[in-house]
């Protein structure tokens, strides 16, 4: 895999993460909690689908600057216990609108920093939930730790309430990376609560890194790379850092620290992606890596894997419900956020229907959009006809021409720099074209063409 500067120059630039299709630049306030509600009840007829969970807890002891989640330190003791409250009667409402649909299939804790509860607020909360709804046998039940804060009684905690996946913040085990972005994080304190996971039979046990942070150097990163590797989780998230000081004020602070070139950056990447190859691990997607034995791993080999706000996935719920501030709600034509400011959010939920404060009503060509740009992410492959249910022409190979044809150009050229092999079946993404998917996926995004919100986004390398 040769990444020339050229090709550099020509395909790193700002792009969506495609999260969601469309993407939350294109939300408005048009969509209301009203819209939810009725999509909330729209989904309760399919009772026999299972759906996912996702539970957003933005409370953090302190502020990491490289961080871009809707993340607060609570300025008051009775902030959280308030925003607890304000979960359970969202969680009451949604239920009720839900009717007899309440089996999860995947359930999620992100943040901000979920382990910042007490393990009686753990407790507290994850009650509600069982209130409501039950589990599938083999449901993923998610949840993100911040190593600082967890001990051994909080893990075991976390183990019997049902948690069976954790994931680890990490970043960089660099002390000046560390000390730059306002973390403090020894590798020892990480292997000590990793090997508390392991031993408590936590499966999919992740890493977060993240790479194109200040003051990363390549002999610093190899040593982090070695740290990772002597632990050996099931799965690495490899992020690139979003360099987003205009959205994010707090991350202002790290313009006083040098940070990788691009062509520095990209080589961070490419030292760590071949690195967790050469150990064993398979690249998923677009920026994770799992051992072979992974849930992922086989997913991927099965054609199962997905994703959504939680990332890759291997359960088939296609439909997510998302409570807590700034927490998003997926449904078959529609998203919806929920009001960001966690204070504005305790005051509105609870009020009968979902506190939502912007979203996207998908029209056909955005569900077409979706369902190619999700192929790309999470398969490297489209395959025109598989599109035809929503296109029914794509079932003639040779249409793809004419109904892409906005998109073709830019696809020739990717073909012609090696990213992709384009032909009248379909498309698939080379290994060079992996590094560059998301750029892939933005050439059939209709909505970005027309946009004029491409600054918001981070780079795409």
């Amino acid at each position: 895999m040769k990444i020339t500067p050229e090709l550099l120059r020509r395909y790193d630039r700002p792009g969506p993460r495609y999260t969601s299709y469309p993407t939350a630049v294109e939300w408005t306030a048009e969509v209301t909690g009203d819209h939810a509600a009725a999509a909330l009840r729209e989904a309760s007829g399919r009772s026999s689908e299972p759906l996912s969970l996702y539970a957003h807890l933005p409370f953090c002891a302190s502020r990491c600057l490289y961080c871009g989640c809707n993340a607060v330190v609570p300025a008051a003791e009775t902030d959280l216990p308030a925003y607890l409250e304000a979960l359970v009667r969202e969680l009451r409402d949604t239920a009720a609108l839900l009717d007899r649909r309440r089996t999860l299939a995947q359930m999620h804790w992100g943040g901000g920093t979920p382990n910042f509860l007490t393990d009686e607020q753990l407790r507290f909360l994850f009650s509600a939930v069982m209130e409501h709804f039950s589990f599938t046998p083999d449901a993923e039940i998610a949840i993100e730790i911040n190593p600082c804060l967890a001990s051994p009684v909080q893990l075991r905690t976390l183990r019997a309430l049902g948690f069976n996946r954790i994931s680890l913040g990490v970043q960089d085990f660099s002390p000046e990376v560390q000390r730059a972005i306002a973390r403090n994080q020894t590798f020892e304190q990480t292997r000590e609560v990793f090997q508390t996971c392991r031993d408590l039979g936590f499966q999919g046990i992740n890493i977060d890194l993240i790479y194109g942070l200040p003051l990363q150097r390549a002999e610093d990163w190899e040593n982090t790379l070695n740290r990772v590797c002597e632990l050996r989780p099931d799965r690495i998230a490899l992020y690139s850092f979003a360099w987003l000081p205009d959205r994010l004020p707090h991350q202002r602070a790290l313009a006083a620290y040098p940070m990788p070139e691009p062509g520095e950056k990209l080589a961070l990447f490419t030292a760590a992606r071949n690195r967790f190859i050469a150990e064993g691990y398979r690249p998923i997607g677009m920026d994770h890596f799992a051992v072979p034995e992974d849930e992922l791993s086989r997913a991927l080999d099965a054609g199962r894997l997905n994703r959504n706000f939680m990332g890759y996935t291997v359960q088939s719920a296609a439909e997510q419900i998302g409570i807590g501030a700034s927490a998003i709600s997926e449904f078959t034509s529609l998203y919806a956020q929920n009001i960001k400011d966690p204070a504005a959010y305790t005051q509105a939920a609870g009020q009968g229907k979902p506190p939502v404060a912007c979203g996207v009503i998908l029209d056909a060509d955005d569900r077409l959009c979706r369902r190619i740009i999700r192929d790309l992410m999470c398969r490297f492959r489209v395959r025109w006809s598989d599109l035809a249910e929503y296109v029914p022409d794509l079932a003639d190979p040779g249409a793809a021409r004419t109904i892409f044809a906005d998109a073709w150009p830019d696809l020739l050229g990717m073909q012609q720099d090696g990213l992709i092999v384009l032909d009248e079946e379909g498309l698939e993404v080379t290994p060079l074209g992996q590094v560059f998917v998301r750029v892939v996926c933005m050439a059939f995004d209709r909505r970005l063409r027309r946009s004029r919100n491409q600054a918001v986004f981070s780079r795409t390398v």
